[in-house]
């Protein structure tokens, strides 16, 4: 299955946060940083609902750190061998560097 949008923030946001638990702090402890991270995971939580959306978190501190960089350039996770993106949908990379990327209707 390809993640959605919302899926695809939960991953990401779960894959950061084994690292920021290693550096020893959330975003260095800065209460503006902070906040606006609690406002980014809020988008997805409310979007997808407390339970799947800690499946998705759960399932992205599981990745490895390659993975996650990909993921976040848009090249995808990998699932059993099969790369996943939500760019399936992308028309072409131009519609990307112009910035009218948008994920498939099903996403």
């Amino acid at each position: 299955m390809t993640p959605g949008k919302y899926e695809h923030g939960a991953r990401l946001l779960g894959g950061a946060a084994p690292l920021w638990h290693a550096a020893g702090t959330l975003l260095w402890g800065s209460p503006g940083l902070v906040e606006a991270h609690h406002r980014t995971e809020a988008g997805p939580m409310s979007a997808l609902g407390a339970e799947r959306f800690t499946r998705e978190h759960t399932y992205g501190q599981a990745l490895p750190v390659d993975e996650l960089v990909n993921a976040a350039l848009g090249l995808g996770f990998t699932s059993r061998g099969q790369v996943t993106t939500m760019f399936d949908g992308l028309r072409d990379l131009k519609d990307l560097k112009e910035g009218n990327w948008a994920p498939d209707a099903g996403s």
